[in-house]
C-alpha cells in the first residue's frame, strides 16, 4: 500500500495537509482502459 501527503501551506494547520492512500499504482505507459479494467475488478 502507498500514501501521498498533499500540504497547502496557505490554508490552516488542521486542514493543510491531506493524505490520500492507494494499493495499485500503474506504470507510465499504462492506458486509461487498463486502469479502467482493474479497478473495475477491484470494485465487483
Amino acid at each position: 500500500m502507498g500514501e501521498l501527503v498533499v500540504t497547502n501551506p496557505s490554508k490552516q494547520v488542521k486542514e493543510s495537509h491531506r493524505v490520500f492512500k492507494f494499493n495499485k499504482v500503474f506504470s507510465p505507459a499504462a492506458t486509461q482502459d487498463m486502469g479502467n479494467i482493474k479497478t473495475f475488478k477491484i470494485t465487483m
